[in-house]
């Protein structure tokens, strides 16, 4: 599985693109973006529309990331995997979803619920920070046992 800069974004064009942050873009608790992962945003921004959606509640810091990458971001207090989140999304042009993301309790639930396609990528991950670890396993768990 690869991380989300490694991704071949040349066959992804016409999609609006819910991009979720956290183990995704950034490990948790990080604030700031690689230059591959901002390499890899602009070049799926070059045929498709990007959104940041997170369900990491502090807006200040996901509005961050969203200036850094110049993408849209969905600010709402609703969680992946509710489909609810879509009446925050933007998607003038009507585009086919795709979603990309590291868990499958959050990103993949939530891909298939709004009939998205979905990406998961490899998790970044911050080293002893806090119980992610003990939730991230659970998650690779059901992922395996249901996909």
């Amino acid at each position: 599985m690869k991380y989300f800069h490694e991704l071949d974004s040349t066959a992804i064009h016409d999609k609006l693109i819910l991009l979720d942050v956290d183990g995704t873009l950034l490990a948790d608790g990080e604030v700031e973006l690689s230059t591959e992962s901002l390499t890899a945003i602009n070049a799926l921004k070059r045929k498709n529309e990007v959104t940041l959606c997170s369900n990491k509640k502090d807006h200040v810091r996901n509005r961050a990331v969203a200036e850094q990458a110049d993408v849209g971001y969905v600010e709402t207090n609703i969680r992946k995997p509710n489909v609810k989140i879509l009446d925050f999304v933007v998607n003038e042009k009507d585009l086919d979803l795709l979603v990309i993301g590291d868990k499958y309790l959050t990103d993949d639930r939530f891909a298939r619920r709004i009939g998205a396609e979905f990406i998961k990528v490899r998790r970044k991950e911050k080293k002893g920070f806090g119980i992610y670890p003990f939730f991230y396993f659970i998650d690779d768990l059901l992922a395996r046992i249901f996909t």
